[in-house]
């Protein structure tokens, strides 16, 4: 199966572990559904929703500015494999990835599961996922500023780091000058 191919239902793709994902414009969001029928159903509706305002698709986790993982409370071999995703994501904290859990787990675990995983930026139960994109915005424009903000402090540094060389380069010639 290659990276990306088309699944049955219309909308529908399968990424790189066989999951079943949905295209999303200018973001790319991977979206992987884990546990019941109805976290199924919720995955369709989170899709729809952002596809309506933009996001595109992405097969690949590792290419994602948005993370999302549906989980279902009840099996704990779903609850397992996010635990374990999460974990894989956390290498990648620095990059600006936004990381989201939604479904039953995230309404049980709250915030034990974002003390657990620091890398989890967003939850959703089940019940609000209409605020879902929300969220996510904030989150995104909140990881943006950050990044901007680390970016204009190691310019200041870089900036001070010159003037700093460029002012010992500069006593150094008039040290050099007046012994000669």
């Amino acid at each position: 199966m290659g990276v990306l191919e088309r699944g049955k239902r219309s909308g529908w793709a399968l990424g790189k572990r066989g999951h079943r994902l949905w295209a999303m414009g200018a973001r790319r969001v991977y979206l992987e559904t884990f546990g019941c029928q109805m976290n199924e159903l919720d995955s369709e509706l989170v899709a729809g929703q952002l596809s309506s305002l933009g996001y595109e698709l992405n097969g690949e986790d590792d290419e994602a500015h948005v993370v999302l993982y549906n989980t279902c409370s009840v099996r704990e071999q779903a609850e397992q494999k996010v635990w374990s995703r999460l974990g894989e994501l956390s290498g990648r904290k620095g990059e600006g990835v936004v990381v989201g859990v939604l479904g039953c787990m995230a309404e049980r675990d709250g915030e034990d599961l974002m003390r657990r995983m620091p890398v989890v930026d967003v939850m959703c139960g089940p019940g609000e996922l209409d605020k879902l994109p929300g969220l996510l915005d904030n989150a995104l424009r909140t990881k943006e500023s950050l990044g901007r903000s680390a970016l204009r402090a190691d310019s200041e540094v870089a900036d001070a780091n010159e003037e700093h060389i460029g002012s010992e380069s500069q006593s150094t010639r008039e040290r050099i000058g007046s012994e000669s």
